[in-house]
This record gives structure tokens, sequence and C-alpha cells, in this order.
């Protein structure tokens, strides 16, 4: 399970060190990075991604939208291995899509982990305060 959030930084040729108790859920597999709805990146381990993509495949390929978004998603991903160093190398592509240059903030999202530039972290994790948070949380039916 990923959790909590760390700040680090991409090197120059596009690699980035993945947090080492995020390493022990990856286990040196292969991981999967794509765009994130919130100009951000996300990283799923295969088992997390492949999950994903089943409940794509569940849904009829008849439907055009269906197939729109199934394009969108897989010219959206990279598998990515890590090195010896823990590290993976982010694509310009998807690097730009989320504005990353050297720092980035790894956020914990339970069964993925998002990379995000500084200055988009900072406006998205302004979560409010408890009241508001257990309002909202109330809201979606979710335990608190």
């Amino acid at each position: 399970m990923f959790l909590h959030t760390y700040e680090h930084s991409i090197d120059a040729k596009g690699r980035l060190i993945i947090p080492a108790k995020y390493r022990d859920d990856i286990d040196g597999k292969p991981v999967v990075v794509t765009r994130g709805w919130d100009a951000n990146l996300v990283v799923y381990t295969m088992d997390a991604w492949e999950e994903y993509v089943k409940s794509w495949l569940e849904l009829p390929g008849s439907d055009p939208k269906v197939r729109k978004y199934r394009r969108f998603i897989a010219t959206n991903a990279e598998q990515c291995e890590l090195d010896k160093q823990g590290r993976i190398l982010i694509s310009q592509t998807l690097r730009d899509h989320a504005g990353l240059d050297k720092d980035v903030i790894i956020s914990g999202n339970l069964t993925n982990f998002e990379i995000w530039s500084p200055e988009r972290w900072e406006e998205i994790s302004d979560f409010g305060d408890d009241d508001t948070i257990a309002r909202e949380i109330g809201e979606l039916n979710a335990r608190i």
C-alpha cells in the first residue's frame, strides 16, 4: 500500500528514484506510468494496472467511446523497469504533461502513487479543515 508524501528529484536524463518503502511493494517488478487526470502522473504496480485494465476490458468494444478511451489509456501509459538504483525513466512526453522539471512530489494514493510538480501539488493538496474533509467524505458515503 502506498502511503505518505516524499520530495525527490528527477535527474537530467529523466530518471526518478522511487522511495524505498514503495520499492518494497513494487518488489522489483516493472511499473506502469501514465497521465493522471489532474496534470500529474500515476504509477501502478503491474497487478494494480492489470486490475484497472480489466475494468476497461469488461466494457463493450462495440461502443465507440469505449474504444476511444481504451486508446487514450494505452497510448498514454508506459511500462518502466526499475534499475539497480531503484530508479525509473520517465519519458519527456509524460514529464511535459505533468510539468515536471527537477523537483517532484511523490504522493501515495493507496493502490498507486502519484508524481506531481511541487507547484501543482501545492494547489491540489489544500484539503481544507477537518470539518470540511469529514463532511465531504460523508457526502461520498465513505467511512471515516
